[in-house]
């Protein structure tokens, strides 16, 4: 027998996936992977990616979830984590303003807060992250897809 899935059902899936970018315009100042850490000048992983921005630009969230964490999160500064389901999660660090609350359910491409400087930080911008199985893994295939 061949089962038809129900297009909503595709739908919901699709957009609870983080594809996408978190801003609406995408400057990578710091990638993926090993890099040269700007305070301490030794090589250390970074878990994400440094996007170039404003304090007055808007930071969207890149899938519908739930809010997992809204908090001041070390290093990462005011940080929120959306949980988008199927062992998929979002981070996005260093944030000046927060407009959610944690375990509000959030739609794609919702504002989330305001790009800033908090936390262990050099300057204005977002730290953009992707977790798989609590790994975290490269965002720019992510961002690149257009939904």
């Amino acid at each position: 027998l061949e089962k038809k899935i129900d297009d909503s059902i595709c739908k919901k899936i699709w957009e609870s996936l983080p594809l996408g970018p978190p801003l609406k315009f995408i400057i990578v100042n710091s990638k993926f992977g090993l890099r040269k850490d700007p305070f301490s000048r030794r090589y250390t992983r970074h878990d994400g990616l440094d996007l170039k921005g404003t304090k007055k630009d808007t930071v969207f969230s890149t899938g519908a979830g739930f809010v997992e964490m809204v908090d001041y999160y070390g290093g990462y500064g005011k940080c929120v984590i959306i949980n988008h389901g199927k062992g998929y999660k979002s981070m996005y660090a260093h944030l000046s303003k927060i407009f959610i609350n944690e375990t509000e359910y959030i739609n794609n491409n919702q504002p989330i807060g305001k790009i800033g400087n908090t936390g262990h930080s050099t300057g204005n911008h977002l730290h953009y992250e992707i977790i798989k199985n609590g790994k975290s893994i490269n965002p720019e295939k992510f961002i690149l897809i257009k939904q």
